[in-house]
């Protein structure tokens, strides 16, 4: 990654009419550092990743963070992304912790995206009861991209995304589907196949919905993050087919050589802002621990 952190400013500013604190700046600083090593952890493992979301449309439209922004978000394939997960918490090492349901089981909302976390600093999202044992520090997201249906909105959904949903579901939130069955819907993975499956430890059935996904995916033209794949409008795997350095900060990111396509797709006509503060995120602290505030 080209650029230099030991340039970037620390000092207050307004940006698009926005004010830009000393502690937002050094927010950002903690969060491009975890983007640096991710981006030397990639490059020595031949893993792609994207800028995505508000780290793509700050890059494209003030080659930088979106001034109300406080997170980095990047997105992977789900083939590079599983080998992402199996090799990248043995590779960061303390004071770094790579975070999902496999690491982390005190935080059941870490389970379709991972989190790099400086645990030197402090993030604490508004709804996290968590006591020290999860850590809570400043973070960036990685997301994986999964199969997604063609047309938006969606009208047909292919059985091997119900299937995945259904999944989701047994792991996710059991009582709903059992609910489900109970009120004579009958999954399309069959009922005695989603009976068994609830009866496997949380991390099993996980596992079995990223299988399924994993599977999936080279049999699909568009992708998306599954959480999304009903809320917004589908993207072509040839958005993504190579990256673009884009300037960022100090630093340059890579883009998906698709990008304008991608942007809009996530947000239409992406060159008007719109301010939304936060990611409900109760405290933060670029320069304690969260072990200082949390017992």
């Amino acid at each position: 990654m080209n650029g230099n952190l030991d340039n970037f400013n620390l000092e207050e500013e307004i940006r698009w009419d926005f004010l830009v604190d000393s502690k937002r700046k050094r927010l950002w600083k903690v969060e491009m550092n975890l983007l640096c090593l991710l981006d030397e952890f990639c490059k020595e493992n031949n893993i792609t990743y994207y800028a995505d979301y508000g780290t793509l449309l700050g890059a494209v439209r003030h080659k930088g963070f979106i001034p109300w922004d406080d997170d980095i978000d990047v997105t992977m394939t789900r083939p590079d992304y599983m080998r992402f997960i199996e090799l990248a918490p043995s590779w960061f090492k303390s004071p770094y912790f790579v975070q999902n349901y496999y690491t982390d089981h005190f935080d059941n909302r870490v389970t379709m995206f991972t989190r790099i976390i400086d645990d030197r600093t402090t993030m604490i999202p508004k709804d996290c009861n968590a006591g020290p044992e999860h850590h809570q520090g400043v973070f960036i997201d990685a997301f994986p991209l999964d199969p997604a249906p063609a047309e938006f909105p969606v009208k047909e959904v292919p059985d091997i995304i119900k299937i995945a949903m259904e999944l989701w579901m047994a792991a996710a939130s059991p009582k709903t589907i059992i609910e489900d069955m109970i009120a004579g819907k009958m999954p399309v993975a069959g009922m005695d196949t989603i009976i068994d499956i609830l009866g496997l430890p949380y991390e099993d059935r996980l596992r079995l919905f990223e299988g399924i996904l994993l599977d999936a995916y080279p049999k699909f033209d568009t992708i998306h993050t599954f959480s999304n794949i009903y809320r917004h409008a589908p993207m072509k795997k040839e958005w993504f087919a190579s990256t673009v350095l884009l300037p960022f900060e100090t630093i340059m990111v890579p883009a998906p050589v698709g990008y304008e396509e991608v942007l809009t797709a996530h947000y239409g006509n992406y060159s008007v802002p719109v301010v939304t503060i936060g990611h409900d995120i109760e405290f933060t602290d670029p320069d304690r621990p969260y072990t200082d505030y949390v017992s």
